[in-house]
């Protein structure tokens, strides 16, 4: 079965005085027959068409490939070598998206006795900079660039 793919790219305005609209994207594939056999695009999903002997269509199949599953954000700790002395944690190493997407890091609420800087490659530099009993927690925010948003706890032990 040789099947031909089509894409196209249709931008609506909403009206004159009005920004146009996000483009959306479709693509359309066909079957050696030259009948649509799926649709793809970027706001209503995937459409799939299935046709009879004779050549009639005789079944449409929708589902929404738009949905975003969240990131799963899971725990850590880190051993650090006393005050001042930073150390990097690749907190994502544990993290895993259902969807496959790239994760980073967005955000931290680490304050007191600790400093932690979100580095450009998501991994996390974290000084003791004072003492604390029990250990120091923090909590960091991991996101998919697709609105999904989780959590996790970082726990860090002072030698």
């Amino acid at each position: 079965m040789k099947l031909r793919k089509c894409i196209f790219t249709l931008a609506v305005g909403m009206c004159a005085t009005a920004l146009p609209a996000a483009p959306i994207n479709t693509e359309y594939q066909y079957d050696e027959l030259g009948r649509l056999t799926k649709t793809l695009d970027t706001k209503n999903g995937v459409r799939s068409y299935e046709y009879d002997a004779a050549g009639n269509r005789k079944k449409v199949t929708a589902a929404d490939d738009n949905s975003n599953s969240p990131p799963n954000a899971q725990d850590d700790s880190i051993t650090l070598n006393g005050l001042y002395s930073p150390k990097t944690l690749d907190v994502l190493a544990n993290d895993s998206d259902p969807d496959g997407d790239t994760l980073q890091v967005s955000a931290t609420d680490a304050s007191g006795t600790l400093s932690v800087t979100i580095n450009d490659d998501n991994t996390l530099t974290i000084t003791a900079v004072g003492f604390q009993h029990p250990e120091p927690r923090f909590i960091y925010t991991i996101t998919d660039n697709n609105g999904g948003v989780s959590q996790a706890t970082v726990t860090v032990y002072t030698q």
